[in-house]
């Protein structure tokens, strides 16, 4: 999906980083299948590229609440 889609960043929440090694893993997973393959200049620095939330746990009640928010305005 990285290389079909070509995402600026790629975030990962919830439970998965409750256990903060598998962030690690999932970075080293995808820099062994890549196999050294750089189509793009993000999958050069998948540190910046795979990250965790900048909200941590509350990513999901803040974007619910602006979400509402845009709603209220609509109506």
């Amino acid at each position: 999906m990285m290389l079909a889609y070509a995402p600026d960043r790629i975030i990962i929440g919830g439970g998965v980083l409750n256990q903060t090694q598998l962030l690690l893993k999932v970075k080293q997973n995808i820099i062994e299948k890549l196999n050294d393959y750089t189509y793009y200049p993000e999958l050069a620095n998948l540190e910046n590229t795979i990250i965790a939330p900048a909200l941590g746990d509350n990513a999901g009640l803040i974007g619910g609440l602006i979400f509402a928010g845009q709603i209220k305005k609509r109506l």
